[in-house]
């Protein structure tokens, strides 16, 4: 989704204002639960997607919730 966006990871997290690794983590899937809904809808937002497909992303990759 990222990579379809033209973004770096730095750049994601900037835009939604974590760190580098915490987009890391969340790409490859090593978060015990989901980002905030918040967070969640500035990804979709920076991302030009809907919270939703940022949601399923995130639950294919591996979150335990």
């Amino acid at each position: 989704m990222r990579l379809r966006a033209g973004l770096e990871t730095s750049e994601l997290a900037k835009k939604v204002g974590v760190s580098n690794r915490t987009m890391r983590r969340w790409e490859e899937g090593e978060y015990r639960r989901l980002p905030a809904e918040s967070r969640q809808a500035e990804l979709a937002q920076a991302l030009l997607v809907s919270p939703a497909s940022v949601r399923e992303a995130l639950l294919a990759n591996g979150s335990n919730e």
